[in-house]
């Protein structure tokens, strides 16, 4: 197995943008030298105070050198995310849910899975799994008493209120958005069927702070890629379109900040090479704007606001 190991010339390069969001970059050449083969980039993830002060790098795993979807628990105490072995020739559809404290240290690996997102209590995660049966699941924290919630589901979010989970689901012969009641222990749709307005939708949602509301990235039936908003009660009527465009995809994390005014998201725009981190007020018709001060060509992975709105992890590689 190839291991990274720490270059001298590393280094990281920062910028600070406006709405005290910091960025950072880890520059790592590739080491090629004889018979040595290049070794694989690691993620980073990084956390910033929402002020702009106190960044840090919180963790990089040698092992998982891959990392994706983090996302607080609800005390903000831990992280959790997918992580898979790309120095073994691992792809995203081996990876494992991985838990760390919030400073980064004490890793577990709880097993397979993808896109872990946290129950109301923190005792909990539901996550996204291939095989075996590939569905939507839930588990305890340390790995334990796995359950199927659904066959064919994908990209599980669960309300802050701990009653229900969202996942995209195409059970019916078109793309909609599923939620699964908890303590009714039933499902429905969001969209009535024949009105869901997309072909797709991607993983990584996320929920209002209030759990009423669901924000996506869809791909419309003429392949523009869209990023919108629709309050699971009201359906169709309430379905608000934030960001479109034909080509040019946004990324698919988004994240709503406690206040219930801001979510962020990464777009790419024609005044830049890369994608940028864009932010929009989902209760307005305002379109995203991007953060001024991003000079680098590097783009922004996963992010997730902090329980309390203060801090921001995000991922880099």
């Amino acid at each position: 197995m190839c291991r990274q190991q720490r270059n001298p010339l590393s280094v990281f390069a920062s910028t600070i943008i406006a709405g005290g969001i910091f960025l950072s970059t880890f520059i790592s050449p590739s080491v090629a030298k004889g018979d040595e083969k290049p070794e694989p980039k690691r993620t980073q993830l990084m956390m910033i105070n929402a002020d702009g002060s106190g960044l840090q790098k919180i963790f990089s795993s040698e092992e998982f050198p891959s990392l994706g979807s983090p996302a607080f628990s609800p005390d903000g105490k831990q992280i959790a995310m997918d992580g898979w072995k790309s120095q073994n020739g691992e792809t995203f559809s081996k990876a494992h849910i991985l838990v760390i404290n919030s400073d980064g240290t004490n890793l577990r690996d709880l097993g397979d899975g993808a896109m872990p997102s946290w129950s109301a209590d923190g005792k909990q995660v539901t996550f996204s799994r291939y095989s075996p049966r590939s569905g939507v699941w839930k588990m305890n924290i340390d790995g334990s008493n796995r359950e199927l919630i659904e066959n064919g589901g994908w990209g599980a979010q669960w309300s802050p209120d701990g009653k229900r989970i969202a996942f995209s689901d195409y059970g019916l012969g078109e793309a909609n958005l599923k939620i699964f009641d908890i303590e009714e222990d039933t499902f429905r749709y969001v969209f009535s069927f024949n009105e869901s307005p997309y072909s797709r939708y991607y993983w990584n949602m996320c929920w209002s702070p209030d759990s009423k509301s669901l924000c996506f990235k869809g791909r419309t039936k003429a392949g523009h890629f869209e990023l919108a908003t629709v309050n699971i009660d009201q359906g169709k009527k309430s379905w608000k379109v934030h960001y479109s465009d034909p080509k040019k995809q946004p990324g698919e994390d988004v994240s709503w900040h406690p206040d219930g005014k801001q979510i962020l998201c990464t777009l790419q725009s024609p005044e830049f090479k890369s994608r940028k981190i864009f932010i929009f007020n989902p209760l307005t018709k305002e379109k995203p704007v991007v953060v001024p001060g991003q000079t680098f060509d590097e783009s922004p992975g996963s992010d997730c606001w902090s329980p309390d709105g203060k801090k921001l992890i995000f991922t880099i590689k």
